[in-house]
């Protein structure tokens, strides 16, 4: 497990994944119970289907020569989600290193193909993404993200990623906790609740590439990369040809 993000090196971006969840959903057609990814671990067809995604996903980050960013199975890997899927904290911690271990294993085949993997936990927001629905002072963000962190210090994570938190209070909470226990950590933000996903979007995947190029030209520190709902490796691939066309 690395202690500090990876030095940024000329020409090198990571690829990271798109919609893992939705991809599942609408394009395999498995039910998410509470939107929870990681109890299809448990479903073999579900495992199958996961094993394609991925390997869809890996094959395009060595076909542009990136470097990988995995994760995206245990968003809502976090005590209250937990119990809702009838698991016990014991239970929930055993899953969240499974998920790692399943990623690692998974990439196992292209490490001769890839310079560099990284396996990132996923963390959910406490409450819903997608509008105020409890408060949460920075003490108690602190204190119910922690569980998931160790567990993912324990799994040998490279990297947490804390996705669709939609207030700063549990942000704050999170980061401080990812500090305490010594796990890279990266934020990112629902900023408002306007938008409801009702069926997989493709929009133009040549036109999202060449707006991240865009990106990519303004803003050449950038190194990491990837996609939302409705996004994989088509999508991906216009991504990593157009940034990479600046670095």
């Amino acid at each position: 497990m690395r202690k500090q993000f990876p030095q940024q090196k000329d020409g090198v971006i990571y690829l990271s994944e798109g919609g893992t969840e939705t991809e599942l959903m609408f394009r395999y057609g498995h039910e998410l119970p509470h939107f929870a990814m990681f109890p299809l671990l448990e479903n073999l067809k579900a495992v199958e289907d996961m094993n394609h995604m991925f390997q869809q996903y890996l094959n395009t980050v060595v076909e542009h020569q990136c470097n990988a960013l995995m994760g995206g199975l245990d968003y809502r890997a976090s005590s209250d989600w937990g119990k809702l899927l009838g698991y016990s904290a014991a239970g929930l911690k055993e899953m969240q290193i499974r998920c790692i271990e399943y990623l690692r294993e998974l990439a196992k085949p292209y490490q001769d193909q890839i310079p560099d993997i990284l396996f990132s936990g996923v963390i959910g927001p406490r409450g819903d993404a997608y509008e105020i629905n409890r408060q949460i002072t920075p003490e108690e963000a602190e204190d119910y993200h922690s569980d998931q962190l160790l567990a993912l210090k324990e799994a040998g994570a490279d990297l947490a990623w804390a996705a669709t938190f939609n207030n700063i209070p549990e942000a704050v909470g999170i980061s401080r906790a990812a500090a305490k226990i010594g796990i890279p950590l990266y934020v990112s933000f629902s900023l408002d609740n306007h938008h409801r996903l009702n069926h997989l979007e493709d929009g133009d995947p040549v036109e999202l590439g060449q707006q991240m190029g865009d990106l990519a030209n303004r803003y050449p520190q950038l190194d990491i990369w990837g996609g939302c709902c409705g996004t994989w490796h088509t999508h991906l691939g216009e991504i990593a040809q157009n940034v990479k066309r600046y670095r």
